[in-house]
């Protein structure tokens, strides 16, 4: 009977929703640039970085959180994409480039790959664009139109912003291709222990059908331990813990003289450190770690002393100071790829989701607290998000939560940086000149290539999917039609086909036969881009997908199979070179979590994977290489305006910019002024704000500046001639002193150039900032 109740109310449910929906399939073909054929100019191998700033002005939705997401009103890391060419003595040649951006997306692929292709000789298949998965970066830029409906708050495609990324990716890797000279580079590898608590494994009930056979070990219970910390030890213990890093040193001719410039690293971790409520653009914990082994790597070559929390060399009393003490623009270079996080999420800990069990409760007067709920939870979509709500209790608001978040971000960035740092150093005992590069490379369309992948013929979501994970749950978790019957959007229960038979096996289909109707002919990914690459005694694969721990590690083994000998390192890059959801073994998709109601493709997949990706590498052992950059077929639906274009608010002549106010309360620093409006103000543009503390000798030290966890900017409103932003620094210690906020010159292209302006001074007293 609840069976029939179940498929009643999916019926019920997916009507409503096909009566709002409708299909859109027009599309275009993705360039296909194929690389030039190598040339041997050099003896060894040479290497090239290149960083530029993508983070867009505020106002467009914050993707990976879908309509649980906000609409950013400003930012606290900005956004990079930072590159990295290689070549060897055969003129094998790769680029990688990893972005602050949520999802991956196979037209940015594509599209940077045909900008750059004429004058790096670089096409598609020479091409990494992986992403950090932050959940606080804009989406608006998917060849597929579901993401770029569902993954923010509000929907829409916008050119604007495919323009803006592909040619920032584009500006990086010519960058990185004129920085090209004699370089060496090694990997090594670190192991963060368990028993730090970094990271755990957020879908761990499905983890387990992987049974004895998994690859992924986890301790039984030890003596002594309850059943409560076996079972928080052993999450933590179910994730890929390897931090796999190539540490790449620039050198003079010949090889000699040589000195650190750069890292490629990829560790398993969401970029979910900031809750959904959050408002700022934020590369979250990935955006700590690649700076501050950025500045590790800075204090290596003498440029800045690793313990100095200064941005930027002394200056003297007009504010001047050589451009080269200056770090605004790291001479160093981090690029932090993400690995198989599909059911890993950062061990925050509790009271950092900041749910909500009411909308007005965000402007409640500081009176509500986030705590772990108790009791049984009423079916409904407006009941509070388990396993939290807000209770009402004196002196505690949502900005508490949202402290208490980045402060977590903040420890858990800080401490794998530490790693990071620890894999850089070990690698630099192995540095050498004599590295081989190599490539294996396959497009695939789902529908075509149904032969070569043994999946279901179109893709399906199912209605778990709906539901969030276990660390971010949407208001729709476990909705009942009619508070009665159960509409299959949780995990594991309802979720689960009542009859498992056919392609899909255990998936509930959600909104059942209606859903292809509804999704049509390209809402859902038809296509994959699949990469091998070795560099070295390293080698890594290329999945545009999140992978669960369990089928990275059997995609991981599959490769160290069928590799090349003298391979010791081996790697998964996920959410790269473009974007087709989760996959999961067909073990964990059987219990339908989140994570297996988002494999689109059925319990196949990740074998189907793991078997194209032990074929690529076995090409490269045969030293005849797979390379096929086939058609695939964008559909973004339907254009919107997204991005504030440069002609929103007054021109800059029309601007009396300058700032109005600074001060200081409760350890904070915050400043006001008035600027351009967001459109002709694009962070990306350069450096807005910094500030700056005088010395006891009366000359000023830069104290901070807008990419600084501890500094926050936000779009305010239309203010006199032009519109207000406000600035707030709260490091942990506000020294007493006096302080002043400055604006510095900033280039906007063709629309000109905003000189500095006056500096604004404030006292600080002990007894006000302390």
């Amino acid at each position: 009977a609840m069976d029939k109740k179940r498929k009643y109310g999916l019926a019920c449910f997916a009507t409503c929703v096909a009566l709002a929906c409708g299909q859109q399939n027009t599309g275009f073909e993705l360039p296909r640039p194929l690389s030039s054929p190598p040339r041997a100019e050099h003896t060894g191998l040479y290497a090239g970085f290149g960083k530029t700033d993508i983070t867009p002005a505020p106002g467009f939705p914050l993707a990976g959180n879908s309509i649980e997401g906000g609409q950013s009103t400003g930012y606290r890391h900005r956004l990079y994409a930072r590159a990295l060419v290689l070549e060897d003595a055969n003129g094998e040649r790769m680029a990688f480039v990893t972005a602050d951006l949520g999802l991956g997306s196979a037209n940015l692929h594509r599209l940077t790959a045909e900008h750059v292709h004429a004058r790096t000789g670089i096409g598609a298949d020479r091409l990494v664009v992986s992403v950090t998965h932050t959940h606080s970066a804009p989406g608006s830029h998917f060849g597929v139109r579901t993401y770029n409906e569902e993954s923010a708050p509000y929907a829409g495609y916008d050119p604007a912003m495919v323009d803006f990324l592909v040619g920032r990716f584009a500006d990086a890797i010519e960058t990185a291709f004129d920085d090209m000279r004699p370089a060496k580079a090694s990997w090594d590898t670190v192991v963060v222990s368990a028993d730090e608590g970094l990271t755990r494994n957020r879908s761990f009930d499905a983890f387990l059908l992987n049974g004895e056979g998994r690859i992924t070990n986890i301790e039984p219970g030890r003596p002594g331990e309850t059943h409560l910390q076996t079972f928080d030890r052993q999450r933590r213990e179910a994730v890929d813990r390897v931090m796999r890093l190539l540490r790449v040193d620039q050198c003079d001719d010949g090889w000699t003289n040589c000195r650190p410039r750069g890292a490629f690293s990829t560790y398993a971790i969401h970029g979910t450190g900031n809750p959904p409520v959050n408002t700022l653009v934020d590369g979250d914990i990935h955006a700590i770690v690649e700076r501050e082994l950025e500045r590790h790597i800075e204090s290596l070559n003498g440029s800045l002393p690793s313990s100095d929390p200064l941005q930027c060399a002394t200056r003297d009393d007009d504010g001047n100071a050589d451009p080269s003490d200056c770090v605004f623009r790291s001479r160093a270079f981090h690029l932090f790829a993400n690995g198989t996080e599909g059911d890993v999420s950062p061990n925050h800990a509790p009271g950092t989701h900041c749910s909500l069990e009411e909308p007005d409760k965000r402007i409640a007067g500081g009176d509500a607290e986030l705590v772990f709920r108790t009791g049984r939870r009423p079916a409904g979509p407006r009941t509070p998000l388990p396993p939290e709500e807000w209770r009402r209790l004196p002196g505690r608001s949502v900005d508490d939560c949202l402290t208490r978040a980045r402060q977590s971000t903040n420890r858990l960035g800080l401490a794998l940086s530490q790693h990071a740092i620890r894999a850089f150093t070990k690698a630099g005992v192995h540095l050498t000149h004599d590295v081989s590069i190599q490539r294996a490379f396959k497009s695939y369309s789902f529908e075509r290539d149904s032969v070569e992948l043994p999946v279901c013929p179109k893709p399906r979501s199912g209605t778990a999917n709906l539901s969030g994970a276990e660390d971010g749950r949407t208001r729709m978790y476990k909705w009942k039609f009619l508070f009665v019957i159960p509409s299959g959007i949780e995990e594991g229960g309802s979720a689960r086909n009542p009859d498992p038979t056919g392609c899909f096996g255990a998936k509930l289909i959600l909104l059942g036969p209606l859903q292809g109707l509804v999704v049509g002919g390209g809402g859902l990914p038809r296509f994959m881009q699949l990469m091998v690459v070795r560099i070295g005694n390293g080698i890594l694969g290329t999945v545009p997908a999140e992978v669960t721990t369990e089928a990275g590690m059997r995609m991981k083994h599959a490769i160290r199979t069928s590799a090349p000998p003298g391979v010791q390192h081996v790697g998964i890059i996920g959410l790269a070179n473009g974007y087709m959801q989760y996959v999961t073994t067909s073990e964990e998709y059987d219990f339908q979590s989140y994570e297996g109601g988002s494999n689109l493709y059925g319990p196949a997949t990740a074998a189907a994977i793991t078997g194209q990706l032990d074929m690529l590498s076995q090409s490269i052992a045969d030293g005849t290489p797979i390379v096929h950059v086939g058609p695939i077929i964008a559909t973004p639906g339907e254009e919107r305006r997204i991005l504030y274009r440069r002609t929103n608010g007054p021109r800059m002549g029309e601007i009396d910019r300058g700032v109005s106010t600074l001060s200081c309360t409760d350890g904070t620093l915050t400043g006001r002024w008035i600027d351009a409006f967001p459109g002709l103000f694009v962070p990306a543009d350069g450096q807005v704000v910094e500030i700056q503390r005088r010395n006891p000798d009366g000359r000023w030290s830069v104290v901070a500046w807008d990419d600084d966890r501890h500094v926050e900017v936000r779009a305010v409103a239309p203010e006199a001639s032009g519109y207000a932003w406000e600035v707030r620094w709260r490091p942990p210690t506000l020294s007493p002193g006096t302080y002043r906020l400055t604006l510095p010159e900033r280039d906007l292209g063709n629309e000109g150039r905003f000189a500095p302006v006056p500096r604004t001074n404030v006292t600080v007293p002990a007894a006000e900032c302390t």
